[in-house]
């Protein structure tokens, strides 16, 4: 179950604070829209990680361990935005998965490829 797209733009000294993004969404794709070469960087701080924003690039990581109801929230997934280095601006786009139906979808026709 896929929640709306979430279109986002940082601009230097814009971040986004270290946070879950819940055990209701098991799975989040975070997909880069533009190259910025300095700063930017989604950061894992738990993990050690850093992904440096890369034009096509997308960073899919889990939210739970467990699934269903047994699922809890991973902690290590804990993640923030830094800023942009001066001269930079930062663009993405939030995929949540989540645990459960966020809209009727059904006139949606779903191909499988491959």
């Amino acid at each position: 179950h896929v929640e709306k797209l979430v279109l986002v733009r940082y601009r230097p000294g814009e971040t986004f604070k270290l946070h879950h993004d819940g055990a209701m969404r098991p799975k989040t794709v975070f997909a880069y829209l533009n190259d910025v070469p300095e700063g930017g960087e989604t950061r894992f701080p738990h993990l050690g990680l850093q992904v440096r924003p890369s034009l096509g690039t997308a960073v899919m990581w889990p939210n739970v361990i467990g699934s269903g109801e047994d699922a809890e929230a991973d902690r290590r997934m804990d993640h923030e935005a830094l800023p942009p280095a001066e001269g930079y601006v930062k663009y993405g786009v939030n995929c949540f998965v989540n645990a459960r139906p966020q809209r009727d979808c059904s006139h949606i026709k779903l191909v499988h490829i491959g």
